[in-house]
């Protein structure tokens, strides 16, 4: 919650940059598909309102301790680009490091209520990053089209009564034969936990 600026407590914020570039610095490298890297964060990555439920809205405080982020749904395109570009190496360059398709890994989020699925892409036609649903994108074979870089993004809805008590269940397994690993995810609803 930490990565957009200007932040309240520019301190944690030091430290959350620090935790990501050791992160970025000691990954494997980006041909390695024996890795599998699970990024799990609080705010979603940005996506156009619609996509999910809403689009990004940021709040910020006005003047005590030179102002900060007070409120976000979202993280912003830059953060969001930190992210896709450095953790996961995806560029959409097929003359870089594993043709750009970045490592092998999901993100889990959380804040929506609602909960959604979706695949970050590069869209090769410069206009930068893109978001669709991960329904839709399977149909349209979009996370497999080569022209098309990116990673999946499940945003758990929530566990609170109202939303159907859910829990996310990710199981991630080695694949031999493709020599990398694969994953599923399932919403598991316990149901209204309340009166």
């Amino acid at each position: 919650m930490n990565l957009d600026t200007p932040a309240w407590d520019t301190h944690l914020q030091a430290q959350t940059y620090a935790f990501i570039n050791n992160v970025i610095s000691s990954s494997r490298p980006v041909e390695d598909r024996t890795t599998f890297t699970i990024l799990l964060t609080h705010i979603p990555l940005p996506k156009e309102g619609g996509v999910c439920v809403d689009g990004p809205f940021f709040d910020y405080h006005e003047g005590y301790r030179g102002g900060g982020v007070r409120e976000q749904n979202h993280l912003s395109e830059t953060a969001a680009m930190g992210i896709l570009e450095g953790m996961y190496g995806t560029s959409g360059d097929a003359s870089a490091p594993a043709k750009g398709r970045g490592r092998n890994g999901v993100i889990l989020t959380g804040h929506d209520h609602e909960g959604c699925d979706v695949y970050h892409y590069n869209a090769q036609d410069g206009s930068g990053w893109k978001a669709e649903r991960w329904a839709m994108t399977r149909t349209q074979t979009v996370a497999g089209d080569s022209e098309r870089v990116g990673i999946r993004e499940i945003t758990v809805r929530s566990m609170m009564g109202q939303f159907g008590g859910n829990a996310g269940l990710l199981s991630a397994w080695f694949d031999p034969q493709l020599g990398e690993w694969r994953f599923e995810f399932a919403n598991c609803a316990l149901g209204v936990q309340h009166i």
